[in-house]
């Protein structure tokens, strides 16, 4: 009788429906997977992780609020340069929004 190899798994996560095997290989709960069987093996005797640490998904979060507030700050420049080249006064509004969105960024 042959033993079913499941030494090449280090790391399992739960990945939607399936499973992120070694953070690179993604094998569906799927009994027509030849992988998923070695996965079975594996859950046997091991538990498998979150797809995303709590850390990884804090840092998901602030990369969304930081590219929300360049987007806006991007969107807003021209009344900075219109400031700048005409003495036109940018709406305090506007200005306000900016000094929030420009809070909100964490590099």
């Amino acid at each position: 009788m042959i033993e079913n190899k499941i030494d090449y798994i280090n790391t399992v996560k739960i990945q939607g429906e399936g499973y992120l095997v070694n953070g690179s290989m993604s094998v569906p709960n799927s009994s027509e997977n030849r992988h998923m069987k070695d996965v079975k093996v594996w859950l046997e005797s091991n538990t498998p992780e979150p797809e995303f640490t709590v850390e990884e998904i804090a840092i998901q979060e602030q990369d969304t609020i930081n590219s929300e507030a360049r987007q806006y700050l991007a969107s807003t420049d021209w009344y900075i340069t219109r400031q700048f080249e005409s003495g036109v006064e940018v709406p305090k509004d506007i200005l306000e929004k900016r000094k929030e969105a420009r809070l909100k960024v964490v590099d």
